[in-house]
């Protein structure tokens, strides 16, 4: 009876036990990397929608076509990134700081961008349809065929 209790309690723990981040895991969908710090991936296509990457840094490298939908990228840093071709649909972006990003042709259709910190940003060919900036600062966001919130397409920048 004494080892049917033992194992009862540890089987409750072991499934109400909170998730950790294992800052070594592969791309996968939703994989845990939050708070972790990622330098210089190389990932091209990978799949990482549904992802929890709140407070994560990423920087200086590349994870191009890869697939963000739906993660979790509140508070998270990304820094000198090509996201060229990446989906980031219904992302969850609040309190992030994007700096030195190329999001050329990326998809951020309804995208959640309130509260974030932007500079030096390369929208070209990006799609932020439906797309929410509340509260949201920025600089050098370079615009050229870029669809914004509301349908409209900005070229601002195009040559």
């Amino acid at each position: 009876m004494k080892s049917l209790i033992l194992f009862i309690s540890v089987a409750v723990s072991v499934i109400h036990s909170p998730a950790f981040a294992d800052c070594h895991d592969q791309p996968a969908p939703g994989v845990n990397w939050a708070g972790c710090t990622i330098v210089a991936p190389r990932y091209k296509d990978a799949n990482l929608a549904g992802a929890n990457l709140m407070g994560v840094s990423i920087s200086g490298g590349h994870m191009k076509n890869a697939n963000f939908s739906g993660a979790e990228l509140s508070e998270a840093r990304l820094t000198s990134m090509d996201f060229s071709g990446s989906n980031f649909s219904d992302a969850n972006f609040r309190g992030a700081f994007l700096t030195n990003l190329k999001l050329t042709g990326a998809n951020l259709t309804r995208a959640k961008l309130d509260d974030v910190v932007v500079s030096n940003i390369n929208l070209v060919d990006a799609d932020l349809t439906g797309a929410t900036f509340h509260e949201s600062v920025g600089s050098l966001a370079v615009f050229c065929r870029t669809k914004m919130p509301d349908g409209k397409i900005n070229n601002r920048n195009c040559d």
